[in-house]
């Protein structure tokens, strides 16, 4: 479970002072998980129960965790994408290996500077990392991934709002 992993972790902010600007006082977002494959990915991920691993995580932190509705309102969206990559057939010699990027971006709403009537939905914060896994520790791999990714963002949110 994400729950225990990302507490014992001790992460310190990795984000720029604007970016971690953008986290306070946010009281909640709503947790979108994607998932995008290429070519043939025969492991499955549980997209799902990383979703509801990340949910829980947010709110022992404190955060709220909004429904699609409170979401339009209030524009807050924290979306974790996995994306997850066979290689080629030229390399053989990797036939049981993946490519896999986990990316966890906070999407607010923001004014155009140029037109500052105009609001449009915009990443304001951003972690990500890309790995190499066998096909038997992908998921976990992946897991693992959210985790570290999750715990950025939490150091940024707590390092502004304490």
């Amino acid at each position: 479970s994400l729950t225990v992993m990302v507490f014992a972790l001790s992460v310190n902010a990795t984000s720029t002072k604007s970016e971690r600007r953008t986290l306070k006082v946010l009281k909640g977002v709503h947790v979108v998980v994607e998932y995008l494959q290429q070519g043939d990915v025969p492991v499955e991920i549980p997209t799902q129960e990383i979703q509801e691993d990340v949910k829980r995580v947010l709110e022992k932190a404190g955060l709220s965790v909004q429904d699609q509705r409170q979401a339009r309102k209030e524009g807050n969206i924290l979306a974790v994408t996995l994306a997850v990559m066979r290689p080629p057939e030229q390399f053989k010699q990797m036939s049981d290996l993946y490519v896999y990027t986990v990316e966890v971006a906070l999407r607010q709403r923001v004014f155009l500077v140029r037109m500052r009537w105009v609001k449009t939905s915009a990443i304001t914060w951003i972690s990500a990392d890309t790995g190499v896994a066998r096909g038997d520790d992908l998921s976990d791999s992946i897991r693992q991934s959210v985790v570290l990714n999750l715990a950025k963002f939490l150091a940024d949110y707590k390092q502004v709002n304490d």
